[in-house]
């Protein structure tokens, strides 16, 4: 247990480094549509020091709150958490993905939810999607004095204040979209609890850079140059992909047959240009660079817990 320091009046904590505070783990698992990250994120060790039983589940990609794609023993371990509308004038609803993403990210989730240790956020690609078409919509980067002289230049369709209107981003939507995902991704870690954040699969590839040691694949969020900013701030950068194999398969009334099976493999370390890693103390090897995740995600996580890595 960390040992507490006596601060007077001040904003931040102190402790003793012989007896460091508990580490918790942050990750950010990302892949192609459909190959069971999901599944793997909330197929948790339930009930074990570090897991605990409850998990908070942020259901904020189309259709997650259905939990189609949770195991049923797993669902009774979530307290899920969606997206609410709000009222904006008569009888319209519509999502602001930024208050709402923030909000979420800041609620005090160890003492709503008691007993649960770790929080899971289920479609933050989408997430970063609705908040550029935000940015975009509201022309936050376009100075008071252009809009009033009606000189913004982007491509709008619909009217202004109506559900039809959509504003094309510009280049500075852009970047400031890109700093309100890395503000929520701190909040994100801020939080006393494990985080876990799912993700789909791009790559960054530098203007005039090549394909062969200058791309960057990764999770994706809103654009392609925030992949490696995005990833350096957590932990661990887990991937999830299907790769094909050929097996040998033997009979007893023939010669042997080669067929092409697809195993799912989860990479903890940089493959070809997909990026991956996980946080490991000093001196310890990863025996979790490749790992193919058997029918029962819950393996994957108890070997994680084992080796001790994962954590400095």
């Amino acid at each position: 247990m960390p040992v507490a320091m006596p601060v007077s009046k001040q904003l931040f904590n102190m402790s003793d480094g012989t007896a460091p505070v508990e580490a918790r783990i942050n990750a950010v698992l990302y892949g192609n549509s459909g190959v069971g990250k999901t599944a793997l994120t909330t197929a948790l060790p339930w009930g074990t020091p570090r897991w605990g039983d409850k998990a908070v589940y942020v259901a904020w990609d189309a259709g997650s709150e259905t939990l189609l794609s949770v195991r049923p023993e797993d669902r009774k371990h979530l307290t899920v958490i969606t997206p609410k509308l709000e009222h904006v004038s008569g009888d319209r609803m519509v999502l602001n993905p930024y208050k709402t993403a923030m909000d979420i990210a800041t609620a005090d989730w160890a003492t709503l939810v008691p007993g649960a240790k770790t929080l899971i956020w289920d479609g933050a690609t989408r997430l970063a999607e609705q908040i550029l078409r935000a940015v975009a919509n509201t022309g936050a980067t376009v100075s008071p004095s252009k809009k009033e002289k009606g000189e913004e230049t982007r491509l709008v369709i619909g009217e202004r204040g109506e559900a039809s209107f959509m504003a094309q981003p510009i280049i500075p939507d852009y970047g400031m979209a890109q700093n309100i995902v890395m503000q929520w991704g701190e909040f994100l870690r801020q939080q006393p609890l494990n985080v876990l954040v799912v993700c789909v699969s791009d790559y960054y590839k530098p203007e005039g850079g090549g394909y062969d040691g200058d791309t960057v694949g990764g999770p994706a969020t809103i654009g392609t140059k925030i992949i490696p900013r995005f990833m350096k701030d957590f932990d661990n950068v887990f991937r999830i992909s299907i790769e094909a194999e050929t097996a040998t398969v033997t009979s007893d009334k023939g010669p042997p047959k080669f067929e092409r099976v697809n195993k799912r493999i989860l990479w903890t370390e940089k493959n070809g240009i997909w990026d991956a890693k996980i946080r490991r103390p000093v001196g310890t090897p990863n025996n979790l660079a490749k790992y193919e995740l058997t029918t029962n995600p819950t393996d994957f996580w108890n070997l994680f817990d084992q080796s001790g890595i994962g954590m400095g």
